[in-house]
């Protein structure tokens, strides 16, 4: 992870925090959903993120987040059906 660019800010959006993940906004409002991550809610809408506790999740997932970054899409395998007459 980038510690340089964390340290700069105190507070992070949720697109600050999926960009430095490598993951899409979904994936970080879903942990936002199952409690992995910790927001502070300043509406319904909009969260942000202390450092700290930005850093505590990055140290505790920090495998999970590479490994994220490192997989590639797989292409799915297209099935044909035989069409019965």
């Amino acid at each position: 992870m980038k510690k340089e660019k964390v340290s700069k800010k105190k507070y992070y959006s949720v697109a600050e925090v999926a960009d430095m993940i490598g993951v899409c906004r979904a994936t970080i409002m879903n942990y936002i959903r199952l409690g992995t991550l910790k927001p502070i809610r300043l509406s319904q809408r909009k969260f942000m993120f202390d450092i700290e506790k930005l850093e505590d999740f990055l140290d505790k997932n920090a495998e999970r987040a590479i490994k994220l970054k490192k997989r590639k899409k797989r292409k799915r395998k297209t099935t044909t059906k035989k069409k019965t007459l």
